[in-house]
């Protein structure tokens, strides 16, 4: 908050978008948080269906399930993070606007590698046998029969819109109105009359 007798900071255009950007990429994060949650039934029943009785098909189970419960923590961490700095960076803390550089990074970082898994298809890996006749493949098929078939693209959507929005708030921070925005101001300071100097100087 500006102190007395010193005008508010107009924000920028550039700062104001990047807000309203961290809301938008908070709600895509719980969206795509409650896709993630919803799968954890239909993956069970597809694990448990291909594999029986097999012994290997408790392992799959816990493992799916915790591969779910760590994405679904860490995405309401980053929803909730994007919302709190997206209000944080409308009001010019700078400190903010360092941490969502960082957090944002990281996002295209994960997301990029999140998208070429999508688009793998899950080749990668897709011939280890989880047991006999079984590969990770065939588990994976498996799984996406048992899911909406709006799951997937709709997931893919959210990535890169939220890949495309992270890139957009880095963008929009480091151009030279955020920069004005963010840069601390110097405060006017008292500084003592000279010695045997008028108070107030005469006028010319």
């Amino acid at each position: 908050m500006a102190s007395a007798g010193t005008p508010a900071r107009a924000r920028p255009t550039t700062v104001t978008l990047a807000s309203a950007l961290l809301y938008t990429l908070g709600a895509l994060q719980l969206i795509s948080v409650a896709i993630t949650a919803m799968s954890i039934g239909p993956t069970e029943d597809a694990i448990r269906d291909l594999l029986g009785d097999d012994p290997a098909a408790d392992t799959s189970v816990t493992a799916a399930n915790i591969s779910i419960f760590v994405g679904v923590a860490f995405g309401v961490l980053f929803g909730l993070g994007y919302i709190v700095l997206g209000a944080l960076i409308g009001r010019g803390s700078n400190v903010a606007r360092i941490i969502t550089w960082v957090v944002t990074g990281l996002s295209v970082c994960c997301g990029s590698f999140g998208l070429l898994g999508l688009a793998a298809g899950g080749l990668l890996g897709g011939d280890t046998e989880i047991t006999d006749g079984v590969t990770q493949a065939d588990l994976q098929e498996r799984i996406q029969s048992e899911l909406p078939s709006w799951s997937q693209p709709v997931s893919i959507t959210l990535a890169v819109l939220s890949l495309l929005g992270a890139i957009a708030v880095i963008i929009l921070l480091v151009l030279r109105p955020s920069n004005e925005f963010f840069r601390k101001r110097q405060e006017p300071t008292w500084e003592p009359p000279v010695p045997g100097s008028q108070f107030p100087p005469p006028s010319a």
